[in-house]
């Protein structure tokens, strides 16, 4: 256990329930967590999507106060925004430059997107805390098509900053798929298009009476964040 769960830990009387599965979806605009928890006779396996306090996905924002360097993430950072703009370092999207080579001097102390991504993972782990009084200490974290091997390296240190070892990667459309798998589990072929902040993916699965396959994928690094800056730009000429 890493030293951050483990004061998490003794600071909330959490605990682990043994055979308790957590999955991550660590978007470029919003964070999820859905956790698979041991239930009784009745619901052996319960299910629990841990929203925000508003019960949505998890923004994935960060500000960090100029002087104090106090950290503020996800909805309370998103909704303050112009509140904050002054006072604070905002930083959205951190996934798309999480293995670059740069530094956000803050607060008299230095940031780099593996610090600033661990603390949406620090507040997704707090949120499963807060919310179950579970410790989420492994994750399955969902990432786009063709995130590369440096970048997965990344969020692992930071989900490890958090103290969450990342127990493997999965592509974001297949774990789309497995979210909605009771209602398409009767088609044999599929395609996944995932149309996210950062990235455009799409996977072409198979299913053979249960066991899903990848057959293909691809994606491209064009989407939201890519038509909110175009937006921006057209507006601002104009």
């Amino acid at each position: 256990m890493s030293d951050y769960a483990e004061k998490s830990a003794k600071e909330t009387g959490a605990h682990s329930r043994l055979n308790s599965w957590f999955g991550i979806d660590f978007g470029t605009t919003n964070c999820a967590t859905v956790g698979r928890i041991p239930g009784n006779e009745d619901s052996p396996i319960e299910e629990i999507q841990y929203g925000d306090e508003e019960g949505r996905p998890y923004p994935s924002v960060v500000a960090i106060d100029k002087n104090t360097g106090e950290v503020y993430t996800g909805r309370e950072a998103w909704s303050k925004k112009v509140a904050l703009s002054e006072s604070c370092e905002y930083i959205p999207s951190i996934k798309t430059v999480i293995s670059e080579n740069i530094t956000y001097k803050i607060a008299g102390k230095k940031w780099t997107p593996v610090d600033i991504a661990a603390e949406l993972f620090k507040a997704l782990r707090k949120n499963v805390l807060s919310q179950s009084r579970l410790e989420m200490n492994e994750a399955v974290v969902a990432v786009p098509v063709g995130f590369s091997a440096q970048k997965r390296a990344n969020v692992r240190a930071a989900a490890e900053k958090a103290g969450i070892k990342v127990s493997s990667f999965i592509s974001e459309p297949t774990a789309a798929y497995f979210t909605n798998y009771r209602e398409i589990s009767s088609a044999s072929n599929i395609a996944v298009f995932d149309w996210g902040g950062g990235t455009l993916d799409v996977c072409i699965l198979q299913n053979r009476n249960g066991e899903i396959a990848e057959l293909a994928k691809g994606g491209m690094n064009v989407a939201g964040d890519a038509i909110d800056l175009k937006l921006q730009s057209d507006c601002t000429r104009r």
